[in-house]
């Protein structure tokens, strides 16, 4: 009698157990996918940072050269290696400075950022900033596409892409009013696991450099 009690006792046990880990076992397995979709996240933002930071730095380097759009986006699509491909706008905008030569206001134009949601993102008239987009990143080797007459030297941007805010003809390395150059990125990163509501999530990033100043 007792050893049935027993038996019976630790069925009952291991039916409790069984009960258990159905209702726990889906909730730690969300919450372990969350985490994963948070560290995978983080990794991608600092992936954002460092080609913003990155794309800075070779545009202001490249000053007034016609390409130095090209060379900057390159520069991006180099951080993300095959995940370029998620890149879903960038902007480089003139950030202005005043009368001392320092930065005045970092914020993206509106009119800039509005741009980029257009299927072929056009850079508005009314804004020093040259707004790019997938397209742009897929031809990214064809020089004429952001200089419609590379191989000549100071020639402006023509109707290139670049053409909007034409670094030769708008962009200066004279010293104190040598100009702020602004990167502002946005990736779109998939969701792997699809535990969190939607199907993706964007990341947006910007990094403001000066041109490197020469003697006037």
């Amino acid at each position: 009698m007792r050893r049935q009690k027993r038996t019976q006792e630790a069925t009952n046990e291991r039916g409790s157990i069984i009960v258990e880990l159905a209702i726990v076992l889906p909730l730690l397995m969300t919450l372990l996918l969350g985490m994963f979709e948070i560290t995978m996240a983080w990794r991608t933002t600092q992936t954002t940072v460092q080609a913003s930071r990155t794309a800075a730095r070779t545009a202001t380097q490249l000053g007034e050269n016609d390409l130095a759009d090209q060379a900057a986006l390159k520069a991006i699509e180099a951080s993300f290696g095959d995940d370029a491909v998620n890149i879903t706008g960038v902007i480089f905008w003139e950030v202005p400075q005043d009368t001392s030569g320092f930065p005045t206001d970092n914020t993206v134009p509106a009119a800039c950022i509005a741009a980029v949601n257009n299927s072929t993102p056009i850079s508005p008239p009314t804004e020093n900033c040259n707004v790019y987009g997938p397209d742009d990143i897929a031809d990214i080797d064809n020089p004429t596409r952001f200089d419609t007459s590379p191989a000549q030297t100071d020639n402006g941007c023509g109707i290139g892409r670049s053409a909007n805010w034409c670094p030769s003809q708008t962009r200066t390395s004279r010293q104190v009013s040598a100009t702020y150059i602004g990167v502002w990125i946005e990736y779109e990163r998939d969701y792997v696991s699809h535990v969190l509501p939607g199907d993706s999530h964007k990341i947006r990033q910007t990094a403001i450099m000066r041109v490197e100043p020469e003697a006037s």
